[in-house]
This record gives C-alpha cells, sequence and structure tokens, in this order.
C-alpha cells in the first residue's frame, strides 16, 4: 500500500515535468535528405519557419530522421490524418519538389519531452 502510494505521488510529480506530443512525418532516407539540403528553397524555408509555428521540423526518432510537425491535438479522426499528412506532403514538395521522386512514408509517434 504504501509502495502504491509513493508511486502515485511520483506519478503526479511526473506529470508536472513530462508532456507527451504526436508527431507526423515522412521517414527521410539518404537520397531525400541531401535533395532537401541541396535545395535553396528548402533552406530559405528553414531560416523562415524559425519563427513562426507552421513550418516542417527534422525530428529524430528511434535511430532514423522524419520531416513533418508535431501535432496541436492529440485527437484525431482517420480523415483528420490523411488530410494532416497531404499538407505537410504538398508543403515538403512545394520546398524541395525533387523529395516527390522518392516513396513517402507517413508516420505518426509519442516524442516525450522531460522538463
Amino acid at each position: 500500500m504504501v509502495l502504491l502510494s509513493g508511486v502515485n505521488a511520483m506519478s503526479s510529480s511526473l506529470d508536472n515535468r513530462v508532456t507527451v506530443k504526436l508527431f507526423g512525418g515522412f521517414s527521410i532516407h539518404p537520397d531525400m535528405r541531401r535533395e532537401m539540403f541541396s535545395s535553396d528553397k528548402w533552406h530559405m524555408a528553414q531560416i523562415a519557419w524559425k519563427s513562426q509555428e507552421n513550418g516542417l521540423e527534422i525530428v529524430p526518432n528511434d535511430g532514423k530522421e522524419y520531416v513533418g510537425k508535431y501535432l496541436d491535438n492529440p485527437f484525431h479522426t482517420t480523415q483528420e490524418l490523411i488530410d494532416i499528412e497531404s499538407k505537410i506532403r504538398k508543403q515538403l514538395i512545394f520546398h524541395c519538389p525533387a523529395v516527390d521522386q522518392y516513396p513517402l512514408q507517413f508516420f505518426i509517434f509519442p516524442q516525450v519531452f522531460v522538463r
């Protein structure tokens, strides 16, 4: 009983310091990465996105890199996720048209942040 109380107390203190966000994005393979980083449009967009919340980010997860966005809401319908994927794909291809030649596989995964 005491151990369970201790776990609950520890859990509630962790709740204040831990944030979980969902990330939606496309996996980046080496050829795609090379195209992105050789694109002037991509570099200009990266600079502009630093001051905006609607830009794409490159995020590592489980030894791989993904390009996409953090989702503002953890609860989405299937149609909303399809729309999110489409918007991210269009934004990526607009800023780096050469990536359209590569198979783009969309992933959604949690990211844990500890303050």
